[in-house]
């Protein structure tokens, strides 16, 4: 009789524990191919993006277009850097310059193919963006321009001060035309500036930016 008794106390004792060992296994399980899901995913990269880049936000056609080239000489197997310059120098600008995809005097555009985008952004606002809540009171909030085509002169090669360093570095100067549509004065807008870009481990990022007023008063 006392072995029937035992018997029937511990068989539900030790199925308890088989199911909480279950529970937890398949609790464990659940969880590590969640972080793996959203491993793979967030590897995964669209057209409109890259190993540097991400296209800015409602990007025009021809703002995708350029960043499509990017894309397509990242995947090169040897890459020119020069060409690939060349093309976020372009990419820059669109995003940059561009206004009708724009918000607000802080919706900075470029700033992910800048070296300091911080210190850039800043800079930006107060030089340039600051006039862009106005242009959007006076002309209506979408109807500022965008950029619909880009001239660039020969990419020339040299050096460059960053920091207590003196770096390889492209200068590219650039001049380019707007599409806009109403009673915009576009003389408001620049439409020229030149560019100093480096190559960080690869990626190719802008370290100094002139706008064509700067370049003249140097001159």
């Amino acid at each position: 009789m006392k072995r029937q008794t035992n018997n029937k106390v511990y068989y539900p004792n030790l199925i308890l524990v088989i199911t909480g060992i279950t529970i937890i296994l398949f609790g464990a399980y659940s969880i590590i191919s969640l972080g793996l899901i959203r491993e793979t995913k967030a590897t995964v990269l669209n057209s409109l993006e890259n190993e540097y880049y991400v296209v800015g936000k409602e990007p025009t056609p021809y703002q995708k277009e350029v960043f499509l080239e990017i894309n397509d000489q990242l995947n090169q197997k040897t890459r020119d850097y020069k060409k690939i310059t060349e093309l976020v120098a372009k990419s820059f600008v669109i995003d940059f310059f561009g206004w009708s995809n724009k918000d607000s005097a802080y919706d900075i555009g470029g700033l992910q193919y800048m070296k300091d985008p911080k210190t850039f952004n800043d800079k930006a606002h107060w030089e340039y963006y600051q006039k862009l809540d106005v242009f959007n009171s006076t002309y209506g909030k979408g109807k500022l321009p965008s950029v619909k085509a880009i001239n660039v002169d020969p990419i020339i090669q040299g050096r460059f001060i960053l920091g207590n360093q003196i770096v390889d570095a492209y200068k590219v100067s650039l001049d380019w035309s707007y599409d806009y549509t109403g009673n915009l004065n576009i003389k408001d807008f620049v439409k020229s500036a030149e560019l100093t870009l480096i190559n960080e481990n690869g990626k190719i990022v802008i370290v100094e930016v002139k706008m064509i007023k700067e370049v003249a008063e140097d001159e």
